[in-house]
């Protein structure tokens, strides 16, 4: 049984009973509920956390401050310069059982069952669209609690929660989903009823998880069937108040339970001991949404290079992804050792075995067995920065961008050099056609971008196969670049290194004929010719001077040209 969390002082009484009598309206109407919880040592420096919150572009809110009797009796004269200061519809305080961190939330449950409660913490200074921006998301995701901030939760091959440690920290792709665990200092918007009715079982999260809240209400919201979603613009720097973070008396509770793992002791306490929470978290937790397929083509490629690739994608800080490798009639020995053990590296990687005929051929499975919304396309010796897929995918879904691209590609050699390559596209607003036309004549590779697969299969976009090796990633490319009506879009942020070797692909198409060249651009003339959307005059012209500067430069690469 729960005791009474929400006993008031004489003065509070008092006062509240002198502004109903001011207004018909009571305070809380319609209003939603900012609730904060503090204590002795705190209070001293939580001003400047209420005035941001007081400062707030969005207006319509009461903050309430959770306080234990000790403590407020042992601070009155503060708690109540801080009440004089602001006005009773837009600041109070009240007196609750000393419950710890869970002051912020459980009594404003009980005493607000039917508002939109909002949880900050008093050592964070929150900037002014804070409380908007909950607000926005959620009239976008109303069945959904919202969150400033969240960590992703990874997942083992058996779909089991790996150590908090290694989830994805300050997740920033805005997403609905029961992997983002919100962290309270962010803050927090709970829509009415939004927790199991667990959540006020003082003995359970006394005994289970005593300083750890989120985990708390994090399960609570997995029992209810709730996502959190993440809004569009995480608040990924917190701005802490002065001191509040240094003072050894007074240590954050992220400082013990991240650093000293004990929130992985109380997730442990909390999905073991409540039940139903198990078999919960294995029907929502597991993945179900593939946004993005990517597709690895293998072929006699090294295994230190290959490991590195494929490490690179598993890491990706974005996870809702398939990757999709096509054994290539590899025949090496080394090769194929690595390639029994790559099923067992995640749960995400479907491994294909083919005979040999060509990168194009194994891309193309890839592309037709493939179920994400969007393909990304990596080559086996080279490896991507751990926000290549969701730098991606954020710009494709915020600008409906049907290739979305980065510039950021370096050239890695043996040395260890790494030399930033000129791929001709550019951020910001700028001619799209004429970016495309660039990016043609500068370079013809496929991997440093994000292709809507509808976009592809619409327009019968796929590479050269019949184990043709030279210039299949400009052929898909170029015809990328002349369909896509100008809806591209570049990000700076994620990195694409690619790997100079004299065993990768692109080095043994050099000791191809150069008739083969001119086969694949025939074809790509030919495609153009056949298609009436477009400038076929200009396209031509582009795709010309391409086919010159690849003849030119295979030439020198053949020692045909002094």
């Amino acid at each position: 049984m729960l005791v009474n969390y929400n006993k008031k002082s004489t003065k509070q009484i008092i006062d509240e009973k002198k502004y109903r009598l001011q207004s018909k309206l009571t305070i809380y109407q319609k209003k939603i509920i900012i609730s904060l919880t503090s204590y002795s040592k705190r209070i001293l420096t939580v001003e400047p956390c209420i005035d941001s919150i007081i400062n707030q572009s969005y207006q319509n809110f009461v903050i309430i401050l959770w306080m234990a009797e000790k403590d407020y009796n042992e601070k009155f004269d503060i708690v109540e310069n801080l009440k004089n200061k602001y006005e009773i519809n837009k600041f109070q305080v009240r007196i609750t059982k000393d419950i710890g961190s869970y002051k912020k939330l459980i009594p404003a449950l009980i005493e607000f069952p039917k508002h939109i409660i909002v949880t900050a913490d008093d050592d964070v200074i929150y900037p002014d669209n804070w409380l908007q921006n909950l607000v926005d998301g959620y009239k976008k995701q109303p069945d959904c609690i919202i969150a400033c901030r969240c960590h992703r939760i990874k997942l083992d091959s058996r779909n089991n929660i790996l150590p908090y440690k290694e989830w994805n920290r300050n997740y920033k792709y805005s997403s609905a989903s029961y992997r983002n665990f919100a962290t309270g200092v962010g803050g927090i918007l709970y829509p009415p009823n939004s927790l199991s009715k667990i959540v006020f079982k003082e003995k359970l999260f006394s005994t289970l998880c005593p300083n750890a809240d989120d985990v708390w209400f994090w399960a609570m919201a997995i029992l209810n069937n709730r996502k959190v979603f993440l809004i569009d613009d995480p608040l990924l720097e917190i701005n802490y108040i002065e001191g509040t973070q240094e003072d050894q008396d007074c240590k954050p509770l992220w400082y013990e339970n991240y650093r000293n793992g004990k929130n992985d002791i109380y997730l442990n306490n909390v999905i073991s001991s409540i039940f139903g929470l198990k078999n919960k978290l294995k029907e929502k937790l597991r993945r179900k949404t593939i946004k993005v397929s990517v597709v690895v083509p293998i072929y006699k490629t090294k295994p230190e290079y290959l490991e590195k690739c494929l490490n690179s994608i598993i890491k990706q800080d974005f996870d809702d992804i398939e990757i999709i490798c096509v054994d290539d009639g590899s025949k090496k020995r080394d090769t194929k050792e690595i390639l029994k053990k790559i099923e067992n590296l995640d749960k995400r990687i479907k491994l294909l075995h083919q005979k040999n005929k060509g990168p194009g051929s194994a891309r193309n499975r890839g592309i037709r067995l493939s179920k994400g919304k969007y393909l990304s396309f990596i080559d086996s010796d080279d490896w991507v920065s751990e926000n290549f897929i969701g730098e991606l995918y954020k710009t494709a879904e915020e600008n409906g961008a049907w290739i979305a691209a980065t510039n950021s590609v370096y050239n890695v050699f043996e040395d260890g050099r790494k030399v930033r390559k000129d791929c001709g596209l550019r951020e910001g607003d700028v001619d799209k056609k004429q970016m495309c036309a660039n990016a043609i004549v500068k370079t013809g590779v496929s991997w440093n971008k994000l292709y809507l697969r509808n976009f592809l299969i619409k327009n019968n976009i796929y590479y050269l196969e019949n184990n043709t090796c030279v210039a299949e990633d400009n052929y898909f490319t170029d015809l990328c670049l002349i369909n896509v009506s100008g809806q591209i879009s570049v990000n700076s942020s994620p990195k694409y290194y690619y790997k100079q070797t004299e065993t990768s692909i692109t080095n043994i198409k050099q000791n191809i004929l150069l008739k083969k060249i001119r086969e694949v651009y025939v074809k790509i003339f030919c495609k153009i010719r056949t298609n009436t959307k477009n400038d076929n005059k200009f396209w031509n012209k582009i795709i010309y001077r391409r086919f010159v500067k690849d003849i030119e430069l295979n030439k020198k690469k053949l020692n045909l040209v002094e």
